[in-house]
């Protein structure tokens, strides 16, 4: 069956006045040009026609005419994903529709950039720690933003390791996993990370021995980095010594 066939075949299969976005039909990535002919000549044809960009509609016939689709028609592709809430309205339109003011906005605002800022400090918190609000706004960003949830997974795995594994080997055995995960999800700050443990993972393992790390040490040296960038610069060593020894010792 070809693309324009398949394409065809689920328009007329939709009930008229639906709404349809140009990636919703059933096509793979390399067979979207095709699509998009197939669904240009069904516009020339009549059969759908176009609301915006990259969203089209079945249009219905009555004894009238043609009419245009409802305006939740048409917000339900940007809205919903499936059966599953993706993004919400927002700004003068819920307003509106929840009684608090008569003005009708001229613009609809949806509500997805606002999902991407609000969901910015769940990210960096372990699931087991979300609130119910954040795992809901979770699954609605991770519905949307199927990469975001393979990172933000990955970041969690190898969280995981250092805090949970006690034993070397098994946390040897773990970090390799995790190094796999990384080269299947070709996320290229991962690949980075994964590398360097890679070529360090001897003395990384060292940490799993008493949980122990340098991060005292480097806490000190960029103390001591700060207390020479006050004077520009040392001229006297022993003297600079002698005195982060009496304030620091």
């Amino acid at each position: 069956m070809t693309v324009a066939e398949k394409i065809s075949e689920e328009i007329i299969k939709m009930p008229e006045g639906n709404t349809l976005k140009n990636q919703e039909p059933n096509i793979g990535r390399d067979e979207y040009t095709a699509a998009t002919k197939a669904i240009e000549r069904l516009i020339k044809k009549g059969i759908i026609k176009r609301a915006s960009t990259g969203l089209f509609y079945k249009p219905q016939k009555t004894i009238f005419g043609f009419l245009n689709p409802d305006e939740q028609d048409l917000l339900r592709p940007y809205l919903f994903e499936g059966k599953k809430r993706i993004a919400y309205i927002t700004g003068g339109a819920l307003y509106n529709r929840l009684g608090l003011t008569t003005q009708v906005p001229r613009n609809i605002k949806i509500a997805l950039k606002q999902l991407l800022a609000r969901s910015r400090y769940l990210l960096f918190k372990h699931p087991t720690k979300w609130t119910e609000n954040q795992k809901q706004r979770a699954e609605l960003l991770f519905l949307r933003f199927p990469l975001l949830k393979k990172a933000h997974d990955l970041g969690i795995a190898l969280g995981d390791i250092f805090n949970k594994c006690k034993d070397k080997k098994v946390a040897f055995t773990r970090l390799g996993l995790w190094h796999n995960q990384v080269d299947a999800s070709g996320i290229a700050s991962f690949e980075s990370v994964a590398r360097s443990i890679a070529a360090h993972h001897p003395y990384i393992l060292h940490y799993f021995d008493n949980k122990s790390t340098n991060a005292s040490a480097e806490f000190f040296n960029a103390k001591l980095k700060a207390f020479r960038s006050i004077f520009r610069g040392v001229r006297d060593t022993q003297f600079f010594l002698y005195r982060v020894m009496k304030l620091y010792a």
